[in-house]
């Protein structure tokens, strides 16, 4: 159970970042002022955060989410003050909004 970054030019694979404890990834939501990949792990109930530095990723953190988490999505422009990660959750029948920039809901 990997992430994998490719390269859109040639679809070459650039990187495969395995996720921690057997993670499940579900959806991810990309954050790109903040150089972050959000990624919704289902298996373990959290949202990873990880760092991109070119063709590398490294975690930068987790987030505890409700159960099931089934799609996640990203609003931010480049003139939006709060973006938002949007994470439905079918388990637990909840939609939640994470603060992208404190990383709190």
């Amino acid at each position: 159970r990997t992430v994998s970054l490719v390269d859109p030019t040639n679809h070459d694979s650039q990187l495969d970042y395995a996720l921690p404890d057997s993670g499940e990834p579900m959806y991810f939501g990309l954050s790109p002022f903040k150089n972050e990949l959000w990624v919704a792990d289902r298996a373990n109930e959290q949202l990873l955060i990880l760092k991109m530095a070119g063709a590398t990723l490294s975690l930068d953190g987790t987030i505890p989410i409700p159960a099931g988490p089934f799609h996640a999505i990203i609003t931010q422009t480049k003139t939006s003050m709060y973006p938002i990660m949007y994470t439905i959750c079918d388990i637990a029948k909840v939609i939640v909004a994470h603060d992208v920039t404190t990383r709190r809901y």
